[in-house]
């Protein structure tokens, strides 16, 4: 099955629900030793819908208060 046919099975199979739902996408890799820097990896992807123009970022935890400039939230 394509995942994006699992995730409108998903969709229509799920109760209605009186708000906006949103989708997570955990991706699990086996055999990938990411303490290797050379295994390490950082992807972009470009969605197919713009998020909401009002977007608020909270940042949680105490070891990159520092680094959250752009946080609304901290």
């Amino acid at each position: 099955m394509e995942l994006q046919e699992a995730i409108e099975k998903a969709k229509e199979e799920s109760q209605e629900r009186n708000f906006n739902q949103s989708i997570d996408l955990i991706v699990n890799f086996k055999d990938v030793d990411l303490s290797d820097p050379n295994n390490r990896f950082n992807e972009d992807l470009k969605l197919p819908y713009q998020a909401d123009d009002e977007v608020k970022i909270a940042v949680i935890g105490d070891t990159i208060i520092n680094e959250a400039d752009n946080a609304d939230l901290v």
